[in-house]
């Protein structure tokens, strides 16, 4: 007796049952409802993946500056309020200057610092054009002020940047936070926005190189004393925290 090549169907002693399977349509369906739900899902998960990161690296370099500028003043007697512009941004030492590029370069194991002229990015374009020219917000702490913009690179790829200050090319100490003044005093002065807001670049030269947005709608150049919540969601995260450098 010839056995029937049936898919659904075997033979036990002489008897014939049924073995339940899907169709091949079903499996279509059930492919493309996986593969539509992944979709949706990865890049969530993708992000919330670089929230952790990026915000632990953010962390850990601010906590790392902090460290610098106090060790430094410990040492050398100088900060950011009364520290003037560098001279020679690779070579400048607190031994001998007392330079914003000194306290970085005589405190950090890390590589020396570098003007705006000499970081690009991945792709090769300058990294303050591709910025800045992004379009910030009107309320953004990162603005094109038309100073010189120094990079300090960290041993992780994460880099701090920061502006050369006012002193030495006047009497204004424009990094120095007055008596009984908080840093929300100092916010509506210009020098101050123009000198001394910085930011810290997780991410280095490699995108999105975009600033953090607070979900509450604060304004970060007013409510600068105000928390900032930044959830994990593409609209507000990114590898750009801005941070104000003061004595």
């Amino acid at each position: 007796m010839k056995v029937p090549k049936l898919s659904a169907f075997f033979i036990t002693h002489g008897i014939r049952r049924f073995v339940p399977a899907f169709t091949l349509a079903e499996v279509l369906i059930t492919l493309g409802i996986i593969g539509v739900v992944a979709a949706m899902s990865i890049p969530v998960l993708l992000s919330n993946i670089n929230g952790i990161k990026f915000r632990a690296k953010y962390k850990k370099t601010l906590a790392t500056a902090n460290h610098a500028i106090r060790l430094n003043e410990e040492q050398y007697d100088f900060n950011f309020a009364n520290a003037i512009n560098c001279v020679d941004e690779a070579k400048d030492s607190p031994k001998s200057i007392n330079s914003v590029c000194a306290i970085f370069n005589g405190t950090l194991a890390a590589r020396s610092v570098a003007n705006y002229r000499q970081l690009k990015t991945d792709s090769g374009e300058v990294y303050w054009q591709a910025l800045f020219n992004k379009g910030v917000p009107s309320d953004s702490l990162l603005k094109d002020q038309h100073v010189e913009l120094y990079y300090y690179g960290m041993p992780d790829g994460t880099f701090i940047a920061f502006h050369a200050p006012n002193k030495g090319r006047n009497d204004d100490n424009s990094c120095h936070l007055e008596d009984g003044k908080t840093l929300k005093d100092a916010m509506p002065d210009t020098r101050f926005q123009k000198y001394c807001i910085g930011f810290i670049d997780v991410n280095g030269p490699s995108g999105p190189n975009r600033e953090v947005r607070c979900s509450d709608g604060k304004s970060h150049s007013i409510d600068i004393d105000a928390d900032c919540t930044v959830p994990n969601a593409g609209a507000y995260l990114s590898d750009v925290y801005p941070v104000a450098f003061f004595d």
